[in-house]
């Protein structure tokens, strides 16, 4: 638009300047047949009269003849002056248009790109992420024996942990002792709840550190691959840095595993306090 704004001041200008030669052509010819004019009513001779109005006439049409010529040129120059205004628009519409092109299929290579590494990367992060469940499960679960029997000491060595292991010597209230022995019970609680939460923290640990080299080794794979496909096919572009970063993919992959993290802790601590619950109802026998 502002293109054509530009062209229509230019073609008012070139209007304006065309008027004004036309009105001085035309103010020159009327004054000069007006006084050939005058000339002829005060001659004598009638000779000499048809010799002005003659030259009246020609010159007249002489004048008429440049103004037609001047109409005709200035209309041809309109004409180009708006052909290369429309060749312009339309150059500028077809670069417009390429570059619209070139952006999109950058877009829909980037989108390419992030979409195998991607694949690659979640399927490593999916196998870290299956041995880190599988060894949850393993750590979390507790025996059936144990929760079904009636010995407080297996039942919270089985909470921590501990089932399956030497047998060490803890502190445990006397059965029947009643309120002497709740402060005691508290402690061994607390401390096989804990035991459950190092152990969850240390295999999450583990899941981070394979996970970080999961990471980079997918990273270092695909740049080298991506890069020897862009020398590929870009040959003479040895200037051009090859595009690989794909910091907003691994982003993304990150948390949506941080909201699976997320519902499988959530489901793991009401575990915990179902357990809790179980070791206060035996608890509690056990106390009585």
């Amino acid at each position: 638009r502002e293109a054509d704004l530009e062209f229509q001041e230019a073609e008012q200008a070139f209007a304006k300047r065309w008027e004004e030669k036309r009105l001085e052509l035309v103010a020159s010819r009327d004054a000069k047949v007006k006084q050939l004019c005058d000339q002829a009513e005060r001659s004598q001779s009638q000779a000499e009269q048809q010799l002005l109005l003659h030259q009246a006439k020609l010159f007249g049409q002489r004048i008429d003849a440049q103004v037609e010529r001047a109409w005709e040129e200035q209309r041809k120059e309109r004409d180009e002056r708006w052909q290369a205004h429309q060749q312009k628009k339309q150059e500028v519409r077809q670069r417009l248009k390429e570059e619209s092109l070139s952006v999109q299929q950058r877009v829909e290579d980037r989108a390419s790109v992030s979409g195998r590494f991607i694949d690659l990367a979640s399927s490593r992060l999916a196998a870290a992420e299956d041995a880190w469940v599988r060894n949850s499960e393993k750590e979390a679960s507790v025996g059936v024996a144990a929760l079904r029997g009636s010995d407080l000491h297996a039942l919270l060595r089985a909470v921590a942990g501990q089932e399956g292991q030497p047998a060490e010597e803890a502190c445990m209230p006397s059965r029947g002792s009643q309120y002497t022995g709740i402060c005691i019970l508290m402690d061994r609680f607390e401390a096989a709840l804990r035991a459950r939460l190092e152990t969850r923290a240390r295999l999450r640990e583990d899941l981070e550190e394979q996970s970080l080299q999961q990471l980079r080794s997918v990273v270092e794979k695909f740049v080298q691959k991506e890069a020897a496909q862009q020398r590929a096919a870009h040959p003479n572009d040895d200037e051009v840095p090859p595009e690989y970063a794909q910091a907003s993919s691994i982003v993304s992959l990150l948390r949506m595993r941080q909201h699976r993290h997320l519902s499988d802790t959530l489901a793991r601590q009401f575990y915990d306090f179902l357990l809790a619950l179980r070791c206060c109802l035996v608890a509690a026998l056990w106390l009585l």
